[in-house]
Order: structure tokens, then C-alpha cells, then sequence
């Protein structure tokens, strides 16, 4: 069903850094809208970034808090491409499963993040959006990789 366009180790890497990218932009967008309607600060958010890295705060801590988060989503997007590619190929014969699979995965890891890692690192940052809100943000992470994923015709032929 897919056609294979990535075709090297740098074509995967540089997929992954895009996919990445778009993918951690797609729940800047989402979180930045809803403070936006909530009439919240998105750059306090950013900042809460910082400090659940750095422990305290920064000059620059939005735009730090924005690059964690970007280079946080293209490892998290790595693990994720590496994963299917070596234990779950057959995931891209349907988009629909791959969509489905990518859902599964980010709910996965939304709840391990606001359940166990972040009431330990900072939890003052669980209760800044609601929990809905942050869920339907990491789904959104979830569809944009899908979406390359398909854009880019699968990845099967890595398996091999």
C-alpha cells in the first residue's frame, strides 16, 4: 500500500527531525490556542518547561522551554519511527491501524508524562492545562506523525 520514499539512514534522519518538528508545533499550536481562549499565558507554560529541566528560572525560559520541548518531540519521535520499524513493520499496510497504533502510543506516553514523571519533576506543571486539554494536545502529536508517516509512503523497506 505505501511506497517507500526514504530510502537511506540521513533520509531517516532528516524524516524524523521534520516529522519531529511538525509534530511538537502541532501541540505548541493546540496549547497556545487554548491559552489563548482561556486567556492564559502560553510563554508560562514554556517557562514551566525550563524549570522542570533546570529547577529554576531562566531569562530566556519561554524560548528554553520551546527548544525542549521541540528537541524532546524529535527523540520521542525517533523511539517511536525505531520502534515500529523493527518490532511493528506491518503497521504501515493500513493508515487507519497506523493511525490507531500512533493514538494508542502518545496516550501511553500522555500518561506516563502527567501521572508518574511530571507530579515527580514538577508538579505544579500537571494542573497548568487541564488534563483534556494536554490529552487531545499529545493526539495531535499523534495524527501530525501519522500523517508524515503516510505523506512519506511508510517506511517498510527500513525493516528489511
Amino acid at each position: 500500500m505505501f511506497n517507500m520514499l526514504v530510502r537511506n539512514k540521513l533520509e531517516l534522519l532528516y524524516f524524523v527531525c521534520i516529522a519531529g518538528v511538525a509534530a511538537g508545533m502541532a501541540e505548541i499550536v493546540w496549547i497556545t490556542t487554548y491559552t489563548s481562549i482561556t486567556q492564559q499565558s502560553s510563554l508560562y507554560i514554556a517557562e514551566q518547561i525550563s524549570y522542570t529541566i533546570t529547577g529554576q528560572g531562566l531569562g530566556f525560559a519561554a524560548l528554553y522551554g520551546i527548544g525542549v520541548h521541540i528537541i524532546l518531540s524529535i527523540l520521542l519521535t525517533f523511539v517511536i519511527v525505531l520502534w515500529v520499524i523493527k518490532v511493528y513493520p506491518s503497521l504501515f499496510k493500513s493508515k487507519s491501524r497506523l493511525i490507531a497504533t500512533m493514538c494508542l502510543i502518545l496516550s501511553g506516553v500522555w500518561f506516563i508524562n502527567f501521572f508518574i514523571i511530571l507530579p515527580w519533576l514538577n508538579p505544579a506543571f500537571v494542573n497548568i492545562v487541564p488534563y483534556s486539554m494536554s490529552f487531545i494536545s499529545k493526539n495531535l502529536f499523534a495524527l501530525t506523525l501519522a500523517f508524515f508517516i503516510c505523506k512519506m509512503g511508510g517506511l517498510t523497506q527500513l525493516s528489511h
